[in-house]
């Protein structure tokens, strides 16, 4: 291969070394809630396209307390780059539940598909569930994942 065709490969190596990852995922314990009970996660949403967000926890909770458990409604608040507040309540049912054994549930609940933000840039968005949800059904912590499209 001619020296002019290495200089090209390594220049879109190095081009597509540099490329942002397509999805983001965050994790926080539920010792990392704050004081009002909720996760906080921010995201650079600074792209013109479109995301998915989707929200995961694990209950620690044998399959007898879990037999009780009906569903929770958990406010979910984004804050835009611009400080304007978009608030929704979602709900959290057995329906979620992706991954079970005898002492543990995992769940996953699509939070929005395709969405394109109206203000590029930093997005935070915060969680906040029952907090007797969180101790009774031994919630260990939340996720947050949003892939671009």
């Amino acid at each position: 291969m001619p020296r002019w065709g290495y200089c090209f490969f390594f220049a879109i190596l190095l081009v597509c070394s540099c490329v942002r990852p397509t999805s983001e995922e965050l994790y926080q314990s539920s010792d990392k809630r704050d004081a009002g009970g909720a996760y906080s996660f921010s995201f650079d949403m600074s792209d013109t396209l479109s995301y998915d967000v989707t929200m995961y926890t694990i209950m620690d909770c044998s399959d007898y307390r879990f037999s009780k458990f009906k569903g929770m409604q958990i406010r979910l608040e984004w804050h835009s780059p611009m400080d304007s507040l978009i608030e929704r309540q979602v709900w959290l049912d057995g329906g979620n539940v992706i991954e079970r054994s005898f002492y543990s549930k995992r769940f996953s609940l699509p939070l929005a598909q395709g969405v394109t933000p109206y203000v590029p840039g930093m997005w935070t968005l915060r969680v906040t569930p029952p907090p007797k949800a969180v101790s009774h059904y031994r919630m260990s912590g939340l996720g947050v994942r949003v892939s671009q499209k």
